[in-house]
């Protein structure tokens, strides 16, 4: 019986071991995985930064290519211009010989110039080279092509930059006078048998005025005051002969300017006129048009007079109070 019992507690606990080292072996199995997820996760930053390196390499090795190319364009530009300067110099050498063979003056200045010149080629400097020989020989020596050709461009591009600015003033110009308001000449007053037309402006003026006038007196209406406070000399009736010759006043400077503004009509109208000695008067023709664009006219009825086929017209008579009650006992008998 004793070992039945310590074989059960054995097993137990080898159970609980066994326990221990599967919880043991299932926390492993986590680490593991936590440890794949990092490794993952630190080969893909890894990935990514050597591909972001190799972009900046690309774009390295471009640049320094481009750097490169610019670098060999550069100096074969200046190889060539110090093989042009070569040559010049070389010209100069014998034309400064040349000219130390010419003459008794240049043999006697020809080792000084030949010496300046010598001591240019030896310098290198091209200023030093125009100076030796100018000063020994007096020769006019011939300015460089390329220097020439840059000189003549930049001409070029100023007169072209002349020429645009103007072209651009000369349009903001007309722009300009394009948006200023168009000038009214006013037509000067015709003469008709001496005497001056009486303007438009003049008749607006004075209708402007009398209507302020009018405007006025009826804002200012003045009543006329009959209880006795005003002064002995302001009686009640001198008060309302004041204000009744105004009127009359007025009413006479209405029918002066409806004068005025009747003959300019007439005499901005031709044919609308009819002269005698003492006055113009308005033709019958010109009152008749007049009367019959009023708009205060009254269609009275329509009389149909019959005519051959398309030979229809209206006709259309302003008539007066009397000559109405005429052709209406007319039409009736």
């Amino acid at each position: 019986g004793m070992k039945l019992e310590d074989r059960e507690t054995v097993i137990k606990e080898l159970k609980k071991s066994l326990k221990i080292k599967g919880e043991e072996l299932s926390e492993a199995n986590v680490r593991l995985s936590l440890l794949e997820k990092k490794l993952d996760s630190s080969s893909k930053d890894a990935d990514e930064r050597v591909e972001k390196i190799q972009i900046q390499l690309d774009e390295a090795q471009t640049l320094l290519k481009k750097k490169e190319k610019d670098f060999e364009e550069t100096m074969d530009a200046l190889q060539a211009d110090i093989d042009q300067l070569e040559s010049e110099k070389a010209e100069l050498k014998q034309r400064v010989g040349s000219q130390s063979k010419g003459g008794p003056e240049g043999r006697g200045g020809g080792s000084s110039g030949i010496a300046s010149v010598v001591t240019g080629l030896a310098g290198g400097s091209p200023a030093a080279i125009v100076s030796g020989v100018g000063s020994a020989s007096g020769l006019q020596v011939i300015d460089s092509p390329l220097l020439t050709q840059q000189i003549e461009a930049q001409r070029l591009c100023i007169k072209q930059l002349k020429n645009e600015n103007n072209r651009l003033k000369a349009e903001n110009m007309r722009a300009q006078l394009a948006s200023l308001p168009p000038l009214h000449v006013p037509k000067l007053p015709s003469r008709d048998g001496g005497r001056p037309e009486v303007l438009s402006s003049a008749l607006y003026r004075k209708t402007d005025q009398l209507l302020e006038t009018l405007l006025q007196m009826s804002a200012n209406v003045k009543v006329v005051d009959v209880t006795g406070k005003c002064p002995a000399t302001v009686t009640p009736g001198a008060q309302l002969l004041e204000q009744t010759a105004r009127l009359q006043s007025l009413s006479d400077t209405l029918a002066r300017l409806k004068d005025e503004v009747a003959e300019h009509i007439v005499h901005q109208q031709r044919g609308a006129r009819a002269s005698s000695d003492f006055a113009t008067f308005p033709s019958t023709s010109f009152v008749k048009a007049k009367e019959e664009k009023q708009a205060d006219s009254v269609l009275v009825g329509r009389v149909m007079v019959p005519c051959p086929r398309g030979q229809e017209q209206v006709h259309r008579l302003v008539l007066p109070q009397g000559q109405l009650r005429r052709i209406h006992s007319l039409l009736r008998s």
